[in-house]
Formats: C-alpha cells, sequence, structure tokens
C-alpha cells in the first residue's frame, strides 16, 4: 500500500518518465522506435568482381538494348544516394533511444557503405563497356548536394525511407524473376534485395 503522504510519481504523458522525457526506446508518445525489434540489419562482406569481369555489353534478358541502358542508368545514381541515405540517417542518429532500433542503424550503415562499394565496381565496368555512368553520377551527386542545401534534414530522411522502399521494391521484382535479366544486374538486385527483406 503506498504512502498516503508520500505524493504518487506519475508520468504526465503517457510514454514519458516523471520528467516528462520519453521513456527510454520509446517516442515521445511511449511508441517504441523501432517497428521490428527482432530486425537484424547486417552488413554482409560481399564481392561480385569475378562476376563483373564476364559481364557483356547488353547485360539484360536476350541482350535488350533499351533495358540494359535503363539498368545502367539507374546504378548509376545507387552509389551516391546510398551516401545521401548514410547521410541522411546519421544526422539523427544520436535521437535514438531504442537499443534495437540504433542496432539496426548501425547495420544499415554498414550494409549501405558496402552497397555503394558494389554499386561503385558495377558502374565502373559498364563504364569500361560504353555507358555514361560516371556522367550520371556526377548528375546525381550534385542534385543530392544541392537538396541537401535546401531541404531540411528531416525532409531528406523521408526522401530516404521513400527510395529504400522503392529500390526494395525494385530488387523484389528483379529477383522475382518478374524481369530476366543476366548476372550484371542481378547483382544490384541482390544488393538491394537485403532492404526488403532485412530494412522494411
Amino acid at each position: 500500500m503506498a504512502d498516503p503522504d508520500t505524493p504518487e510519481v506519475r508520468s504526465p504523458v503517457p510514454g514519458t518518465d516523471a520528467h516528462g522525457d520519453p521513456e527510454h526506446g520509446t517516442d515521445a508518445h511511449g511508441t517504441p522506435q523501432s517497428s521490428n525489434p527482432a530486425n537484424v540489419v547486417s552488413a554482409r562482406r560481399i564481392s561480385f568482381d569475378a562476376a563483373l569481369a564476364d559481364l557483356p555489353r547488353h547485360f539484360a534478358a536476350d541482350g535488350d538494348l533499351v533495358m540494359s541502358h535503363v539498368m545502367a542508368t539507374l546504378s548509376a545514381m545507387f552509389p551516391d544516394g546510398e551516401d545521401f541515405f548514410v547521410r541522411s540517417v546519421r544526422r539523427y542518429r544520436e535521437r535514438v533511444t531504442d537499443p534495437a532500433l540504433k542496432r539496426q542503424v548501425a547495420g544499415f550503415i554498414g550494409q549501405e557503405a558496402m552497397h555503394g562499394r558494389e554499386h561503385r565496381a558495377l558502374n565502373a565496368r559498364l563504364a569500361e563497356l560504353g555507358y555514361p555512368t560516371t556522367r550520371y553520377e556526377r548528375f546525381t551527386r550534385w542534385g543530392l548536394t544541392l537538396r541537401e542545401r535546401v531541404a531540411p534534414p528531416m525532409s531528406n530522411l523521408a526522401v530516404t525511407a521513400a527510395l529504400e522502399h522503392f529500390t526494395a521494391t525494385l530488387a523484389e521484382l528483379l529477383l522475382g524473376k518478374q524481369w530476366q535479366v543476366r548476372s550484371g544486374w542481378l547483382i544490384a538486385g541482390q544488393v538491394e534485395w537485403q532492404h526488403c527483406h532485412e530494412d522494411c
């Protein structure tokens, strides 16, 4: 039984402590920060150098010229896009109090660094094959740098979440064999597929 002379300390808002601060691992409304605490986001060491050596110029299914160019253009946007994702997430990393979400954020950052490295290797090979990936990478870098100068950080984080879902959906289509492609693009798809099954 509580002592009647001692006032009961109550949280002023559900999900906050007696001082009004969010409880450990929750937001100001008491909602856990991680929607899936059991989800493990790991940065796997991957390398597709051997597969890239044999990548043909028209690597899409049946040597499709147009689809090969579409996929090379998409690939050219990924490395700087992933660097942008990491910067957007890092900006809010210190606000994360949920231990599970902290681990997921660290895994996401490591995973994006690994993916960026592999996409750069793919883009270098595509450039050797005559695709203008270097030019598209520069344009992507310029656009994202401009965005970071003019857009609020929360907007960049929202764009990161949206684009992660987009690339995961694209990878799901690729790996679900709705698009039949040769090994080069499946390399990129395997990298993004991890997001679909680990991050989303």
